[in-house]
């Protein structure tokens, strides 16, 4: 007998993804238009909503994963969405709201309003907003705003763009957003705390060249929104990007601030005292580089440190680095992998190298059918390495997970 997750998981994806299918001969001619616009443009609604530049979008996300070390209290360590052993999840239900501002017009204005509800928004709330509820008190599925800040292109030399609200920290080439990442599980760069789930602020993005951007903002601190967790002064954002050729790119960002001594990757942690005193300075490199149609070689890199994060109080630092690649074998099937290497001093409490190989597939059932083709399922093996031991409540160095998700955009 199924269980009330595993319904409900199934029946949101059969809902959206059946309840568009009807529509897969209407638009073969134009596949471009996603399902949800194409059901409004049935209804007559959509032309007006286009005319004005606005899209409505979205995705659902379902997952299974399965831990050979059978954890305690069924939790997988060192996991970001992927946490929950043997447990049919609805990880994500996605809906956006969006008109893109076009820099090359003066004066144009854009905005993006993000609604997500599911297993994964008890751990990205950020302080202030629907963090009343978390992952230590509420239900499974919780909403949260994930997104929402408006866009306006200032005529200041080849464009300024300013955005204001709140964004996706956008660290690592890992998003929050399944349908941007090529594999299910997380990096331990982009799981256990080290980057912002979300900003909120000011940014400013400048294009300097056809081939260089930059960007230069103000936010309140990490994962924070109405409020922070230290109610300190705000902190940097920074970042720039290069397209060093047509197949090469490289980026470089990060923050720097008062996140200490309060700070913790998630809300729920009341602050503590000398909220002023402690400074973050994170730094993430990317650099991808496309051999061919088919294949394609990221590396990453990246370096915390922490003044005061240490449990004596004194600094505290990490760093690591991730290689992905990945092979498109056809229009069904893309083979994506990871490797990983993570090292930890003093930042959680403790030292340790953490290591992690995966492997996935994802599948486009029908990549031909104009509906279908927005329908992915992504299989993966992973296994991870701790040194000192750190599974298992400390018994094991290693950890063997397979999992699987399964996304359709509409």
């Amino acid at each position: 007998m199924f269980d009330r997750k595993v319904l409900i998981c199934l029946a949101t994806l059969v809902f959206v993804a059946g309840g568009t299918m009807a529509l897969a001969a209407d638009n073969a001619a134009a596949p471009a238009q996603k399902p949800l616009m194409s059901l409004l443009d049935q209804a007559g609604v959509a032309k007006p909503l286009q005319d004005a530049g606005i899209n409505i979008f979205g995705y659902v996300e379902g997952s299974y994963t399965y831990s050979a070390s059978s954890p305690p209290n069924n939790t997988i360590a060192g996991r970001a969405f992927d946490y929950s052993q043997e447990d049919p999840t609805l990880n994500q239900l996605n809906v956006t709201v969006e008109k893109i501002a076009d820099v090359k017009k003066a004066w144009d204005w854009g905005f993006r309003m993000q609604w997500m509800w599911g297993n994964d928004c008890q751990f990205i709330h950020s302080v202030g907003l629907f963090d009343n509820y978390d992952a230590t008190s509420g239900p499974d599925n919780q909403f949260d705003l994930t997104q929402m800040y408006v866009d306006l292109a200032v005529p200041v030399g080849n464009g300024l763009l300013v955005r204001v609200g709140k964004f996706y920290g956008a660290f690592t080439p890992e998003s929050i957003d399944p349908t941007q990442n090529a594999l299910f599980s997380h990096s331990f760069l982009a799981s256990m705390g080290v980057v912002p789930a979300t900003l909120t602020g000011v940014d400013l993005m400048y294009q300097v060249s056809d081939d260089v951007s930059a960007e230069l903002g103000i936010v309140r601190g990490w994962n924070g929104s109405l409020e922070d967790n230290n109610d300190a002064f705000m902190s940097v954002l920074w970042g720039a990007k290069w397209t060093i050729d047509k197949s090469t790119s490289a980026s470089l960002r990060g923050t720097f601030g008062p996140e200490q001594t309060s700070n913790v990757p998630y809300p729920g942690v009341p602050a503590t005292d000398n909220p002023d005193g402690d400074y973050r300075f994170l730094v993430d490199a990317i650099i991808t580089h496309a051999y061919s149609d088919q294949l394609s070689i990221t590396a990453e890199g990246l370096y915390l440190w922490d003044t005061g994060g240490a449990a004596d109080d004194g600094n505290a630092q990490l760093w690591g680095g991730a290689l992905y690649a990945s092979y498109k074998v056809d229009s069904m099937f893309t083979v994506n992998a990871r490797g990983e290497w993570f090292h930890n001093e003093d930042v959680f409490g403790s030292h340790f190298n953490a290591y992690e190989a995966t492997l996935g597939v994802t599948i486009t059932p029908m990549p031909n059918d104009a509906i279908g083709s927005n329908l992915k399922v992504r299989p993966e093996i992973r296994m991870d390495y701790i040194d000192p031991l750190g599974f298992d409540d400390g018994t094991d160095h290693y950890q063997f997970t397979i999992g699987v998700d399964a996304f359709f955009t509409f």
